[in-house]
Parts: C-alpha cells; sequence; structure tokens
C-alpha cells in the first residue's frame, strides 16, 4: 500500500458498487446500492522506512475490485493503482516525503516499471459450484512484484 494502515491488522466491511465519478470503477456506497463486502487485514512489512507496506488481505466476499476498494477507502491505496489513488502522483507524495527518505523521481520509476497495481494472489481458494470440491492453488510472486519489494525494502 501506500502509506501503512493505522491498525496493524483490521477489517472492512463496506459495500462496493459503480462509483458514482467513474463508471468504470468500484467504490464504497451506502446501501442499498451495492453489496455487502468484507475484508481483512494484516500489515506484514512496512517499507520504504514506512512510507509503503506489504499487506495481506483475506477476503470474506469477492466483490470486483474489492481489495482495491477496500484499500482506497482506508486511505491506503495499492502501490501503482492509477485507478484507485495509488498511482505514480500518489506514491511519490507519500513515499518520498523527508522521512522516508526515497525521492519522488526513484519512486515515479518504480510505478512506471511496475505499471500495474501492487497486488498478488498468493493463494486461492474457493469451493467449485457444480462439483462442490474443495479448490487450492498457490502462485509465487511474479518477477516485477519482487523486484518493487525489494527496492522498497532499502532504507535510503
Amino acid at each position: 500500500t501506500v502509506g501503512v494502515p493505522t491498525e496493524e491488522r483490521g477489517r472492512v466491511e463496506a459495500r462496493v458498487g459503480r462509483s458514482l465519478r467513474d463508471r468504470q470503477a468500484m467504490a464504497v456506497v451506502e446501501a442499498p446500492k451495492g453489496r455487502h463486502a468484507a475484508s481483512k487485514y494484516l500489515v506484514r512489512e512496512r517499507l520504504a522506512s514506512g512510507g509503503a507496506a506489504l499487506v495481506e488481505w483475506r477476503l470474506e466476499t469477492g466483490r470486483t475490485h474489492q481489495i482495491r476498494v477496500h484499500a482506497k477507502h482506508l486511505g491506503y491505496p495499492l502501490f501503482g493503482d492509477e485507478t484507485y489513488g495509488g498511482g505514480a502522483a500518489a506514491a511519490s507524495s507519500i513515499v518520498s516525503r523527508p522521512k522516508y527518505n526515497l525521492p519522488p523521481s526513484r519512486v515515479k520509476k518504480l510505478v512506471d516499471k511496475l505499471n500495474r497495481p501492487a497486488l498478488h494472489a498468493l493463494t486461492l481458494g474457493f469451493v467449485h459450484p457444480v462439483t462442490k470440491e474443495e479448490l487450492h492453488f498457490q502462485s509465487e510472486p511474479p518477477t516485477d512484484f519482487k523486484q518493487l519489494l525489494k527496492a522498497l525494502r532499502i532504507d535510503h
């Protein structure tokens, strides 16, 4: 995330539906609009001297862009997420503050190199809708994600 959530762990329960400002994006909305959505999060690691964080998300529901919307709702959008407030400008304004000691040009390069939200499903599981079999999958983070973590782990 851009910034570190104030609570190390928590639960977000907020309805998710189409954004009234951008019909291609989702947003937290008031009832009766949208659908119930709940996510749990845990700050796994503080990065960039506290200017960013590696956050684990566990979904209780599966709404479109749920993690991205809930992260934004908390005020800590995903690093590199242009749609939901974590793009180059936002990341640079937070992560490159003097106390984090990461130059804006370096942050912009990191966002540009990633060219997507810093989001990866390490594990995924669900019950097959037809066979009712419990399915579980694991996938190591891709190279670009690992490179971003490495770059943000360095205390400058």
